[in-house]
């Protein structure tokens, strides 16, 4: 049992499953990028990145998730397995530890976060936030909601400044009260200015307008391994930076 234990770790931790699994995981990326333009964004996501398989007819391929757990598993196992553990490989070993905590967050989010969107016409105040492929005027009143947030936004006035002699939008955003128990103050959210308050990152996503009210669109994310990106990319630059050191001093020795 131990041998065979000890034979699927070191399969795993072979670098060749990286050699393919990179490569595919490329053509995920460029392919739901691309295809999302005929059917859409969110379902372009949940076909090709948050999928375990899908078919293309009769075939079934790997989708986001099952790639990225196989490039996981290959890193952790050569980690564990075939790093060098000494002075000379800390700099790599360090890398690779940031890599293996980029993995960690992105596992995090994807059983964690919670992420929809509320709809908001001015002079009205809700906390319930819904699912993203609910059409907006439906969800109003006919949909039940995604989750519910821990305080309220009630919108007071919605802006909105479009491009010289065009309707098209150039910026807008939502004036707000947030409101907290008994507590209320003033927000603002703007376009690449979101809210973020109590664990929840609150975006200016979109507006509406039905019988002369406009309506503000608010995207809602909450990700408990939002830190993990920040963390993993101070490891990497760390490891980075010390290998690159002591190549530099082991070079300058045999000079």
């Amino acid at each position: 049992m131990q041998q065979t234990i000890t034979s699927i770790a070191n399969t795993l931790s072979r670098p060749h499953i990286l050699f393919y699994a990179l490569p595919w995981l490329i053509v995920l990326l460029i392919w739901g990028t691309v295809i999302q333009a005929d059917i859409g964004l969110y379902e372009a996501q949940k076909r090709f990145f948050t999928s375990f398989i899908f078919w293309i007819g009769p075939i079934p391929l790997p989708g986001g998730i099952t790639t990225i757990a196989i490039i996981t598993l290959n890193l952790l196992f050569k980690f564990l397995l075939k790093s060098e553990w000494r002075w000379s490989k800390a700099g790599i070993n360090i890398t690779h530890l940031g890599v293996l905590l980029l993995m960690l967050g992105g596992l995090i989010t994807a059983t964690t976060a919670k992420e929809g969107f509320m709809i908001i016409p001015e002079g009205h105040e809700t906390a319930y936030v819904y699912k993203y492929d609910d059409a907006a005027q439906e969800v109003m009143i006919h949909k039940a909601p995604l989750f519910t947030l821990p305080f309220t936004l009630k919108l007071t006035d919605f802006a909105r400044e479009t491009h010289p002699a065009t309707n098209i939008p150039r910026s807008f955003s939502s004036d707000l009260i947030l409101s907290e128990g008994e507590t209320s103050w003033p927000v603002r959210i703007e376009m690449n200015k979101p809210l973020r308050f109590q664990g929840y990152t609150i975006f200016q996503s979109a507006f509406d307008e039905k019988d002369g009210i406009e309506i503000t669109v608010l995207s809602v994310v909450w990700n408990a391994g939002r830190l993990f990106p920040y963390l993993a990319s101070l490891v990497i630059a760390i490891g980075l930076l010390l290998h690159i050191g002591i190549g530099l001093k082991q070079g300058g020795r045999k000079a």
